[in-house]
């Protein structure tokens, strides 16, 4: 009978890493479904994109999501100086986005473990 191979549990670094490339692909693609499936869904989480004002809990979050997917056309983003920090269930990605669109370079993520799973809670 064929063994099955183990799964390896991800390191807590490896996983906020994982978040992070997820966060990208979301924004990258566009999509507001995959937006939706990093960000936690709570009063707690902001945002604020470079030259806009500070954006609390989700709803408002997601709403300036659903208005820059809605305008945009494509957005392309290299990540150089990724720099990750977990302490107990947070964990902070600061780097520097190189974006190809109009959007401006420079951000910082931070992520919360919800449900074992890093979800989005602060972008700045």
């Amino acid at each position: 009978m064929p063994t099955q191979p183990v799964p390896q549990k991800q390191s807590p670094d490896d996983a906020l890493r994982a978040a992070n490339t997820k966060f990208y692909a979301a924004f990258e693609s566009l999509d507001l479904a995959e937006m939706e499936a990093v960000w936690s869904h709570d009063d707690g989480v902001t945002c604020v994109h470079p030259g806009w004002d500070l954006l609390l809990g989700w709803d408002e979050v997601r709403e300036r999501w659903a208005r820059l997917f809605g305008h945009a056309k494509r957005v392309r983003i290299a990540l150089s100086g990724v720099w990750v920090r977990v302490e107990g269930d947070i964990g902070w990605v600061s780097c520097t986005q190189h974006v190809t669109t109009a959007f401006a370079d420079g951000m910082a993520t931070r992520h919360s473990s919800d449900r074992g799973e890093h979800k989005m809670v602060f972008i700045r």
